[in-house]
């Protein structure tokens, strides 16, 4: 069985944040004020973005 182990974001992660925030399975819980600027908020200081991988 795969661990399931959670860490912040990175730049790393800007082209898969992209993918996943357009797929409709995801779209309905990003909200609907504006598009997330992916490659700023991915490291901002003022917030934390969480990825999980296995």
């Amino acid at each position: 069985m795969s661990e399931l182990t959670f860490r912040r974001t990175s730049r790393d992660d800007v082209p898969l944040l992209e993918v996943m925030s357009t797929s409709p399975n995801v779209l309905p819980n990003l909200g609907t004020d504006q598009p997330w600027d992916w490659p700023r908020e991915a490291e901002a200081s003022w917030q934390e973005v969480w990825i999980s991988e296995t």
